[in-house]
């Protein structure tokens, strides 16, 4: 891998460095002239200590590691662009983002640079955050060659050790050039690498006794052969043969552990058609692995020999752990050895083990790494598996050799990163797999968790309670109290806490809800069984079995809190020991009855925050528990006692006890949201109406019980709650068609109450929108059961998904033994009465709207009774939108003009009576209809003119109406309609000329309706004149004769008998030479 010279450094590691891998990007330095060699601008110190301040800080904010480390900053920059045999300085810039109070500096510079000027090591500083603080040392490189350049800072306290280191590493050159990175020079294998063969001298280390490795092995991925030509040899019955041996890594240690977990798969070598999977293992703790019989018989392959051909290759993986590269995404293999010719029965290979970087070098960054990561991966399932009986999904795994794109895990995916370096530490790969628990079991995170933070940091209750669980998560499953990070490559962090002896509380004295320390080691002593606890109140050491049931069981758990109410609710003991320690960690406070509130906000010195009970703008009870103090920090989370409210309050929360959290915003600039609020007495008691935002200048509310989407608030004063019985219902309250008992003499001498009223149970009662209908008879009454006290009934209102509706009544008075009632109604108004005009025989409908006043609602279900000119004409029901709606035809009996309609409402339970007359009908004439049918005759002839005269309004006859009859104009008669509007008219043709006459048909109207006229067709013909040519001469009579005796219809047939006979011939006759 290195085939360059490396000089080592000197001195011991001494800086544990806080985050994994940092995208810095600077502002180049000047660079001396007559360097050939361009340095990268992220290695040049930026021009000004403002700019590197800027810098460091969005490089902290930008960190994607998810692991618990210290507020810390660091970096290692250059003076300018160095060269061979020319000095150059090296400045160690640190922001610390908390106080350090007994800090130490050292180098670390590998041998064959010159140090010009090394200052001794900085001890017992104090490091305060106001800006950045520089260290600088000049040096020189003399030859060519590889080196490191490594700056530490270290904070000690009591059971924790936190720092940063990072390096700078350098490729002197011969021709004077020097390439500077932040990251080592590495050479990535361009093939897998072989297993070597172990030899006596090596030294193995076998698993701890309490190891889950001893526990079983998890399953292997489905086996699925890749060829289909694994047959039995067709020349009759073979054996079959198995292998088993060892396979190792080489540990940080320099000894040999046992590749827990790594998967064996032995092929055969095909030379003809293609390779064959014979058989997979899993080895165990001890590295040791032995695979299932299979066939050793011919694989078909003419090229082979009789028996199988096998090698032997490893993966780290298996069925529950996948170790990827992270560029590319392959499976880290390892060959092992192969053979020629395997005979039936065991073939033991012995023991094999991996080292690519050779044994003594630092860290185990060759492929190696991936087979420690793949086993401490399989440990922690097996934690899970084997000691709780809960198998956990596949967990994928990220990592590289020079890796720095940090720790952390990716719940979308499922999948592990880690950097180089990370391998090393068993606490940093078991913390981030306690995500993966988190993920699979509970299917997701907390809202506010991820990111970047700090052991000792105070966040919010979703970070604190998604990291706490991870490193209790990793450190129980390891059975050991303390968690390490130790430095590895680049910028790394160096830290270790003890989580047993950790006080836990966040160093600004907020409580512990919302430190990560808090939740992890007060689930830790819990837990532990090691002894040694300076918390003198901790007297569990009940194992992870009830802390599981808890978290698997405990429904939604998004916060410490939560996770404290479902230990209770799951019915595990030990509640004074349990509490106590959770006061211990300030999980719990000090005191037996209070609030909790968590508000995200970017500057909590704008807040204002009070709790209470009943309505928040006249609390029956009240108590600010935070009044703008905190300045610009961030966040709030506020445990307060409320042991001075009264007991019944503290005990009794319910729909007549409603407590309330407010939060006022009373600047600008900043804004956040609520996201809990809780009370704590005899039970726990967690409002749902959160989260909710906070904004500038506006307040926030939260409530217990939960504000639903549909309630009604009641309230009353009185000074003897104890006396009263108070009902809600809809529909008359002798037969309600729902209601409930909200209080039935409770809370016995406290005056007033104020009761919030969840109605989703009553949802079908209620009006999808109250401006479209009433509320169908909402009521609430007081009965006061006793003597001595009063008081008055004043507020109900309901609350429809937003839509508020509000009693019209007046406050009722409550008297001794009496029955108040609030009731949401109104008088009734018509507050739309609709004119309508019509015209004899139309029907027209007569309408009215009825609205309860001032709620803002319309008036259904109730009987309206119509009149017009005093006759009652019908009566219709209001509609949901308040509509009643009567369909009248107008009578002949109402003269033209406007005329009054009067709506009239009988009154019921909860609206008063209504009548109304308004002049809303106008009667106009209507139209008619006349229709005229044709007729025809000849000269002489009589025939019968007709007429049919309706009105348009609704086509009815008109009887006892006179029509006149003209033809072509002239007056020839007049006629009365009949009782189905038919005029007749006889009327003998006199001699006119043929063809065709109009027949007018005329009614000229009267008070009622106009007139109307319609025309008709008289077709006049001459009687005889057989060929239609207007003259009755010798070509008709010789048709005649012609025609004559023939029968059926025909022109010849005169009088139409069907016959051509002598009658035909003597009408010619008779008309002969007759003309028109």
């Amino acid at each position: 891998m290195h085939n360059q010279t490396i000089h080592p450094l000197r001195g011991g590691w001494r800086a544990r460095l806080l985050f994994v891998g940092s995208l810095l990007v600077m502002i180049a330095g000047a660079q001396p002239g007559g360097s050939p060699f361009q340095l990268p601008q992220s290695c040049l110190l930026p021009a000004t200590v403002q700019m590197l301040e800027q810098q460091m800080r969005e490089a902290y904010q930008a960190r994607k590691s998810c692991k618990p480390e210290p507020p810390i900053e660091v970096r290692l920059d250059l003076s300018h662009a160095p060269t061979l045999g020319q000095p150059v300085q090296i400045i160690f810039s640190v922001l610390p983002f908390e106080y350090l109070h007994n800090a130490e500096i050292s180098w670390d510079v590998s041998d064959g640079i010159s140090v010009l000027t090394r200052p001794q090591p900085l001890q017992n500083l104090q490091i305060d955050t106001k800006g950045v603080s520089q260290y600088r040392l000049v040096v020189q490189f003399n030859r060519p060659g590889r080196y490191e350049i490594a700056a530490s800072v270290v904070e000690r306290g009591n059971g924790f050790t936190m720092g940063r280191r990072v390096h700078l590493y350098f490729d002197v050159r011969p021709d004077g050039t020097v390439e500077v990175r932040r990251l080592p020079f590495y050479e990535p294998l361009k093939e897998p690498p072989a297993a070597q063969e172990v030899s006596p001298a090596e030294q193995i280390t076998e698993p701890a006794p309490n190891s889950p490795a001893h526990l079983g092995t998890p399953p292997a991925p489905p086996f699925q052969p890749v060829n289909d030509d694994q047959t039995v040899s067709p020349q009759g019955p073979t054996g079959t043969a198995r292998v088993r041996g060892y396979f190792y890594y080489r540990h940080r240690d320099g000894t040999l552990h046992g590749a827990y977990g790594a998967l064996v798969q032995i092929w055969d070598d095909d030379t003809w058609s293609g390779d064959d999977l014979l058989a997979e293992a899993i080895c165990d703790g001890n590295g040791f692995f032995e695979t299932p019989d299979f066939d050793n018989g011919n694989d078909g392959d003419p090229f082979d020999d009789a028996s199988q051909e096998p090698y032997v290759r490893w993966f780290a993986r298996n069925g529950r752990v996948n170790v990827v590269h992270y560029t590319d995404g392959h499976n880290f293999q390892v060959n092992g050895p192969s053979r020629a010719d395997l005979p039936d029965g065991v073939w033991d290979i012995g023991g094999w083990f991996i080292d690519t970087d050779g044994p003594g070098n630092y860290p185990d960054d060759g492929w190696e790494a991936a087979y420690e990561i793949c086993d401490a991966l399989s440990r922690a399932w097996a934690s899970y598996n084997y000691g709780l009986g809960y198998d956990l999904a596949l967990v994928n795994c990220r990592w590289q050799e020079g890796g720095s794109d940090g720790a952390y895990y990716n719940g979308g995916s499922q999948r592990i990163t880690l950097r180089d370096g990370d391998q090393q530490d068993d606490s940093v790969i078991f913390h981030e797999y306690g995500h993966h628990v988190m993920q699979v079991v509970k299917g997701g995170f907390p809202p506010g968790s991820g990111g970047a933070h700090s052991w000792f940091g105070c966040y919010n209750g979703g970070l604190a309670w998604s990291e706490g669980w991870a490193t209790y998560s990793g450190q129980s499953s390891l059975g050991n109290q303390t968690y390490c990070d130790t430095p590895g490559v680049g910028d790394s962090a160096n830290f270790c806490v003890n989580v047993e002896t950790t006080t836990g509380n966040c160093l600004d004295g907020t409580v512990g809800t919302t430190g990560e320390a808090s939740v992890a080691s007060s689930l830790w002593d819990v837990y532990d069984n090691l002894g040694g606890d300076p918390h003198s109140r901790d007297r569990l050491a009940l194992g992870r079995g009830q802390i599981w049931d808890t978290f698997v069981n405990g429904g939604t758990l998004n916060h410490m809190m939560d996770f404290v109410n479902a230990w209770f609710a799951r019915g595990h003991d030990y509640d004074s020991a349990f509490r106590d320690i959770m006061r211990d960690h300030r999980i719990l406070p000090e005191i037996s009855d209070f609030v909790t509130v968590e508000i995200d906000h970017t500057y909590r010195g704008d807040l204002i925050v009070d709790v209470g009970v009943g309505n928040p703008d006249a609390p029956l009870y009240s108590k600010r528990i935070w009044n703008r103090a905190g300045g610009s920090a961030d966040n709030l989370y506020i445990q307060e006692s409320i042991a001075d409210a009264p007991s019944f309050y503290r005990n009794s929360p319910g729909e007549d006890v409603v407590w309330f959290c407010k939060v006022y915003d009373a600047a600008g600039a900043d804004q956040g949201t609520l996201r809990r609020f809780s009370l704590t007495t005899n039970n726990t008691y967690v409002s749902g109406n959160v989260p909710q935002p906070v904004t500038d200048f506006n307040t926030t509310y939260a409530f217990y019980p939960t504000r639903t989407a549909r309630h009604a608030l009641i309230g009353l004063d009185h000074t003897w709650r104890g006396d009263l019985i108070v009902t809600i219902g809809v529909g008359d309250p002798s037969s309600p068609l729902w209601s409930r008992v909200v209080a039935n003499r409770t809370g016995g001498s406290l005056d007033n109450m104020w009761c919030q009223v969840d109605l989703a149970s009553a949802a079908a009662y209620l009006p999808p929108d109250p401006r479209t209908c009433n509320m169908r008879g909402w009521w609430v009454r007081v009965q006061d059961q006793a003597g001595g006290d009063q008081g008055t009934l004043h507020t109900f209102l309901i609350n429809n998904n937003g839509a508020v509706t509000n009693t019209n009544d007046a406050s009722q008075s409550i008297v001794d033994f009496g029955t108040a009632y609030l009731r949401q109604y109104g008088d009734s108004v018509y507050t739309a009465i609709v004119p309508v005009t019509g015209a004899y025989g139309q029907t027209v409908p007569l309408q009215v709207r009825m609205n309860a006043v001032s709620l803002g609602s319309w008036i259904c279900n109730r009987t309206i009774s119509f009149s017009v000119v005093g006759n009652p004409v019908g009566s219709a029901n209001t509609d949901v939108n308040g509509w009643a709606i009567v369909n009248y035809t107008i009578p002949e009996s109402l003269a033209v003009g406007t005329h009054d309609v009067t709506f009239a409402f009988a009154g019921d339970f909860f609206f008063n009576a209504r009548t109304a007359t308004v002049a809303a009908l106008t009667v106009q004439k209507a139209d008619t209809n006349m229709t005229v049918p044709s007729r025809s005759g000849f000269i002489g002839q009589t025939v019968q003119l007709q007429a049919t005269l309706r009105r348009t309004t609704d086509n009815a006859p008109l009887s006892g109406r006179t029509v006149q009859f003209r033809i072509d104009g002239n007056l020839v008669g007049s006629a009365n309609t009949n009782a189905s509007g038919v005029a007749t008219l006889n009327y003998t043709i006199p001699n006119i000329a043929c063809g065709n006459h109009t027949i007018q048909a005329s009614f000229a109207g009267d008070s009622w309706y106009n007139a109307g006229s319609a025309n008709g067709t008289l077709g006049v013909s001459l009687q005889g004149d057989v060929n239609g040519d207007r003259i009755v001469d010798d070509a008709d009579l010789l048709r005649v004769l012609f025609a004559f005796g023939q029968t059926g219809r025909r022109p010849e047939d005169v009088n139409g008998d069907n016959v051509v006979d002598d009658a035909d011939l003597l009408i010619v006759l008779f008309n002969f030479g007759r003309s028109c």
